[in-house]
């Protein structure tokens, strides 16, 4: 297990800020229920993206069920898992994303989900 696999474990396990570069690349696909899909810094991450996705949930989490390394890169296959605030149902979205690790610090993700679940739920 190399260096970006386990900074990307520590990440699903913690989500710690200092896992992120300061100028982060975050991208996630059309659909998600956030109002922009490109992040550039770990200070939009957490007082954008964050904030605004979970804004929709009562509870929410990314359950990463296959990770792939290559290089810098590690491919994580998953599901994001939680309870829809409006109507309090279940959803569960089905993810795939790219991340690049340099030293031990995230500088990018690229997200793709199943966004026809967020849109089922109306978000």
């Amino acid at each position: 297990m190399g260096l970006p696999l386990e900074t990307l474990k520590q990440w699903f396990s913690s989500a710690d800020a200092n896992l992120l570069a300061e100028n982060v690349v975050w991208i996630v696909s059309q659909g998600y229920p956030v109002s922009q899909h490109q992040y550039f810094s770990r200070k939009e991450v957490f007082e954008k993206f964050f904030p605004e996705l979970s804004s929709h949930f009562s509870k929410w989490g990314a359950e990463p069920e296959t990770f792939i390394e290559a290089g810098d890169q590690v491919t994580v296959k998953g599901r994001y898992v939680g309870r829809v605030k409006q109507s309090d149902k279940p959803i569960e979205v089905d993810f795939i994303h790219i991340w690049t690790v340099h030293d031990g610090v995230i500088t990018e993700l690229v997200a793709v989900a199943d966004t026809a679940q967020f849109s089922r739920h109306d978000l």
